[in-house]
C-alpha cells in the first residue's frame, strides 16, 4: 500500500489485529521494510495490529527533498501515522529510525510504549585522533582541496542529492530530548554493536525517566536479527 505525504508517496503494510493498540516498526538507515519482516510477521502472529514503513529513500518510497534532516523525516512520520488515524502507537525503532521514534515520543507525545533498538541520536565520544583528521579535512576543504575517501561507506554510496541529507541526520545529536519521554521505554542493545557503541544505550538508561536496558549477547548493531527468538520474547513481555 502506498500512502501520499506532503507529495512523498510512502509504501506501507498494515496488518490489523485484535490488539487495542498499535505498533509501529521504523527500519535503519540503508534498510526498509523487508529488514523489520520478521518482527512484523511475529505481532501479526501474535494478532497484534503492526505498521511498518519504507521510510522516505529507501526501500519502494520516494526520496525526500534534499533539505530534509531528522526532523522533517519525524514530521513525515507523524503525518503519516496521522493519515492512519493513529494518534498514539507503539513505536520500535532501530537506528536511524530510533531517532525518529525519539522524536515522536519526546515532542509529540506519539508512543505509548517505546522500543529503542541500538538506536542512533547520542552525540558520540570522539578521539583526539579522530578530532585531528576532521579538522585537517575542513582546512583543506576550506583551501580549496578535495580530500580523498572522506566519509563513511554509507555517505559514498548516495546519490548525490541524498548525501547532505544523510550529513544533516547524522549530525542532529537528541540527548536533550531524552528527558521529555514520558512514555514507558525499552532499549534492546547488542553487547557487540561498533555504529552505536553500549555507552549511548547506558547515557539514554540514565536520562529517559522510566527505561530499561536489556544487552543481548554476542550480537552487533543489528542484534533483534541477530537473536530474533530473544527479542521476540522480549517484545511479548513488554508490549
Amino acid at each position: 500500500m502506498f500512502a501520499i505525504i506532503n507529495g512523498i508517496r510512502l509504501y506501507y503494510e498494515r496488518f490489523d489485529g485484535d490488539s487495542a493498540d498499535t505498533t509501529v516498526l521504523l527500519h535503519g538507515w540503508g534498510a526498509n521494510t523487508e529488514t523489520m519482516r520478521g518482527v512484523f510477521n511475529f505481532l501479526s502472529a501474535s494478532e497484534k495490529s503492526v505498521v511498518m514503513v519504507d521510510l522516505p529513500y529507501f526501500g519502494r518510497s520516494d526520496p525526500p527533498p534534499e533539505s530534509f534532516g531528522i526532523y522533517e523525516y519525524a514530521e513525515t512520520v507523524r503525518l503519516f501515522l496521522e493519515q492512519l488515524g493513529l494518534a498514539r502507537a507503539n513505536i520500535i525503532g532501530h537506528s536511524f529510525g530510533g531517532r525518529i521514534a525519539v522524536i515522536l515520543a519526546a515532542n509529540h507525545r506519539m508512543a505509548q510504549k517505546l522500543v529503542l533498538v541500538d538506536a542512533a541520536g547520542v552525540k558520540p565520544k570522539r578521539s583526539l585522533k579522530y578530532r585531528v583528521k576532521i579538522l585537517i579535512y575542513k582546512l583543506k576543504k576550506r583551501l580549496g582541496a578535495r580530500p580523498k575517501n572522506a566519509g563513511s561507506a554509507d555517505y559514498k554510496a548516495l546519490p548525490e542529492h541524498m548525501k547532505p541529507v544523510f550529513v544533516r541526520v547524522v549530525n542532529t545529536h537528541l540527548d536533550k530530548l531524552f528527558k521529555k519521554i514520558e512514555c514507558p521505554a525499552l532499549l534492546v542493545w547488542g553487547r557487540l554493536d561498533r555504529d552505536t557503541p553500549l555507552y549511548m544505550a547506558k547515557k539514554m538508561r540514565r536520562i529517559i525517566p522510566d527505561s530499561g536496558l536489556v544487552i543481548l549477547e554476542n550480537t552487533g548493531h543489528y542484534s533483534f536479527l541477530d537473536k530474533p527468538n530473544e527479542f521476540y520474547a522480549i517484545l511479548d513481555a513488554f508490549l
